[in-house]
């Protein structure tokens, strides 16, 4: 936000930063927030310093780990992944060519890879919660 203080920036929806009584946080529905989270579980990280500056100001905030958040979107990413994305890309929805038979087969092949890997995650990471492996 060129040429503003960050109290003048929070007053604009997209910033990144919110004002609770002269408080600024990063915003928990910025895209920013996510992406923070989720590195600091790739990184294997237990916290960042996030930092907005601009001309005039400068804020430094340090983010946590949070392992229940990143539980709880893991578990969106999973649905979200073997549901939707993986369906689509094994058998899209809108094939060219071929006959409405073949695409039913090949449909119905895939379901049963899709219930496969998950049957095969649920049992990896029942094995995972139990020090039955390591990663």
């Amino acid at each position: 936000m060129k040429g503003k203080m960050i109290a003048e920036a929070c007053q604009t929806a997209t910033f990144c930063l919110g004002d609770n009584d002269n408080k600024y946080t990063l915003k928990h529905r910025h895209d920013y927030y996510y992406q923070i989270r989720c590195q600091l579980y790739c990184a294997d990280c237990d916290w960042c310093d996030f930092v907005v500056k601009t001309e005039q100001d400068i804020h430094i905030e340090r983010i946590y780990r949070d392992k229940t958040w990143w539980e709880l979107q893991l578990e969106k990413l999973k649905v979200f992944y073997f549901d939707s994305l993986l369906p689509e890309l094994a058998c899209p929805r809108h094939r060219k060519g071929g006959s409405g038979s073949q695409a039913y087969e090949l449909s119905i092949y895939f379901y049963v890879v899709i219930a496969t890997a998950k049957l095969s995650l649920q049992i990896l990471t029942q094995a995972l919660d139990r020090n039955l492996v390591t990663v």
